[in-house]
């Protein structure tokens, strides 16, 4: 980690909050910036890190707003330098150097012995319909919309073992590290978000894969840079999802880590997916085989 931070937030009162990760802003004492303010939600916004010196900020589906320019935020949004942010009567502007911006433009060069190689499970979850919705609901509707199901979502993640790794502007990319028990943790968190959809919240879309991921490259302080043919792989599944208008899709390298474990449905047909050779088996995820047992929960 750099010895001097790239990125941070000013508060009005001249306190400096350096940005060496994931920042929580609410009610509650667990957050990095508690504000005391009733107008402010326990669990109120979230700026993330990813990429190289990236942050973007999130809000949890707050009852009174987070606002970024003078503008309620409805969905994830990049934060770029002199940015202000408003949360009740709490302004803060956010600071970042200008090399700190890369992943907006050129990455720094990363040599290759920094990435590792692991087996990972990648989810990758979308709204569905999203600039529909935003011309049917008005803005604070849907920010609190987005921003619960956002919120619920990085729960289930976490509660399984997972990581939400980046914000998609409607959407995400989580992913669970292979190991033993692992398949059962992201088997209960597919149950979980089935659940999730069938509460009657946002629709969205779900796609999972299994397969080697490359670890490295990051900018030292957001999560860990994912790439690789396999994330590759997972995004332009949710594309092609989206375009065959399904709801919950398996790889076939997920196929048959669940196969035994849980109902899962073959598409009639292979799919070609774009910028990957030959045609791929598709599979539609209905649940459980049998109720959840003890041990997949994360502990």
């Amino acid at each position: 980690m750099s010895a001097s931070p790239q990125s941070w937030i000013e508060k009005t009162d001249g306190t400096h909050l350096h940005l060496v990760g994931n920042l929580t802003i609410g009610r509650s004492g667990s957050n990095t910036v508690v504000l005391c303010s009733p107008a402010v939600s326990r669990k109120h916004a979230t700026i993330h890190a990813q990429d190289s010196g990236e942050f973007w900020l999130i809000d949890l589906g707050s009852a009174n707003g987070t606002f970024l320019n003078n503008r309620r935020v409805f969905q994830p949004v990049g934060l770029q330098d002199g940015d202000a942010i408003e949360i009740a009567d709490e302004k803060m502007v956010f600071r970042t150097r200008e090399e700190a911006r890369n992943s907006k433009g050129n990455s720094p060069t990363v040599r290759l012995h920094n990435f590792r190689s692991e087996t990972c499970w990648l989810l990758v979850a979308d709204v569905v319909g999203f600039t529909r919705l935003s011309q049917q609901l008005n803005p604070e509707d849907l920010a609190l919309s987005v921003g619960s199901w956002l919120k619920e979502s990085r729960e289930i993640v976490e509660r399984h073992g997972g990581v939400v790794n980046k914000y998609l502007g409607d959407g995400y990319l989580a992913f669970w590290r292979g190991g033993e028990g692992m398949m059962r943790r992201v088997l209960a968190a597919m149950e979980d978000t089935v659940a999730l959809r069938g509460a009657g919240g946002l629709p969205f879309r779900t796609v999972l894969h299994v397969g080697p991921v490359l670890f490295g490259g990051g900018g030292g302080m957001a999560e860990e840079s994912l790439s690789g043919p396999d994330v590759n792989f997972a995004f332009r599944l949710e594309k092609l999802a989206g375009k065959l208008k399904h709801e919950m899709l398996l790889s076939e390298s997920a196929y048959l880590e669940f196969k035994d474990v849980a109902v899962c449905q073959p598409l009639p047909q292979k799919y070609a997916v774009h910028g990957f050779e030959g045609e791929h088996a598709l599979f539609l995820f209905g649940g459980m085989i049998q109720p959840r047992i003890a041990g997949t929960e994360a502990a």
